[in-house]
């Protein structure tokens, strides 16, 4: 038996289901602290599928009553059906996690088994994402022999990145020059199953989680190898704030993922595109959620940098200063911890 045949709590139901071929399945994977940009994805894609019936499921370890209501009252305004899956969290314990990697980066490999039987394809999504425009014509591509498809990861894109893509390449055993971003991904459920794609990445991560710097990405690239259709980058945009937004959306992007840090949901995000984000928590009903402030002093050094390109020096000056007192603070405690 698979371990993670067990790894579903409980499963929470809003809305009424339609024949599975009629509906659009679109799959999350968070933990509590990603249901605010969450709900703005779900938001967003909603609006450019007006005449299609959609289905979320929503893979989770918890979830705050206050989202949970959110959920339900969003699935009765737009006659959607949504899944929530209440995962063990305990079954990833042995697994390769940090603050940027939470244990959430692997519910993407229980969809395999969840959803066998209940959809033929669906679209995986991270939370931190945006849908510009429709994506039927996705949906319906031709995957012909392969398992998924999407976007090349640009790891492997740029000039300057190749020589260290290389050396990476051949530390994680990947044999060819193709590599692909996890953050969306169509799957092929059926043949997701069939070839137990699932238990062996969970294998293969508890072998050689400490060779990969992006496990789950990593994994995936290893066992997919030869089995996915690439698509054009449209569908899953990596925005950067190092890269210039000029004429970006005149691109007919459908899908902005917003990968590298800051947030477009932290209070000192200030970037470009930051502005098609704002338009979907306005039309949220997480709204009135306010923006994530600043918690470690790697953040309020940020913040610092924000207000000095914003003009506010009294605000520049004061979080620079938290800046300085928190860093000096996080450093006696490691010290004095380190004792």
């Amino acid at each position: 038996m698979s371990l993670l045949d067990n790894a579903v709590l409980k499963i929470e139901v809003f809305g009424n289901e339609q024949p599975s071929s009629q509906s659009l399945h679109v799959a999350f994977g968070i933990d509590a602290f990603f249901a605010f940009p969450m709900g703005v994805s779900m938001t967003s894609f909603i609006a450019n599928h007006q005449q299609k019936h959609i289905t979320f499921h929503i893979f989770t370890d918890s979830l705050c009553s206050d989202d949970v209501l959110k959920l339900k009252k969003l699935s009765e305004q737009h006659d959607i059906l949504i899944n929530i899956y209440y995962i063990d969290v305990s079954i990833f314990k042995n697994l390769k996690t940090s603050l940027d990697w939470p244990a959430a980066i692997y519910y993407r490999f229980i969809m395999g088994k969840k959803l066998y039987g209940k959809a033929s394809r669906v679209l995986y999504i991270d939370a931190d994402t945006v849908c510009l425009n429709s994506l039927t014509d996705l949906f319906n591509c031709n995957l012909d022999d392969k398992i998924i498809a999407a976007v090349m990861d640009p790891i492997n894109i740029r000039e300057k990145n190749r020589l260290s893509f290389a050396r990476y390449r051949k530390k994680i055993n990947l044999q060819g020059n193709a590599y692909f971003n996890s953050g969306v991904m169509l799957i092929d459920i059926n043949k997701w199953h069939d070839n137990n794609i699932a238990d062996k990445a969970m294998a293969l991560l508890d072998e050689k989680s400490s060779l990969y710097d992006f496990p789950d990405q990593d994994a995936l690239n290893v066992l997919l190898e030869n089995k996915v259709l690439f698509l054009d980058k449209k569908y899953n945009y990596l925005y950067a704030k190092e890269q210039s937004t000029k004429n970006i959306l005149a691109e007919n992007l459908a899908i902005i993922h917003y990968a590298a840090r800051p947030k477009p949901w932290y209070i000192w995000y200030d970037y470009p595109l930051g502005t098609c984000y704002q338009k979907y928590i306005k039309d949220s009903l997480w709204s009135e959620v306010p923006p994530v402030s600043p918690r470690t002093y790697q953040e309020m050094k940020l913040m610092a940098k924000a207000m000095k390109r914003a003009g506010k020096t009294g605000e520049m000056l004061h979080w620079y200063g938290r800046y300085c007192i928190t860093k000096v603070k996080q450093r006696y405690l490691n010290a004095a911890i380190s004792k």
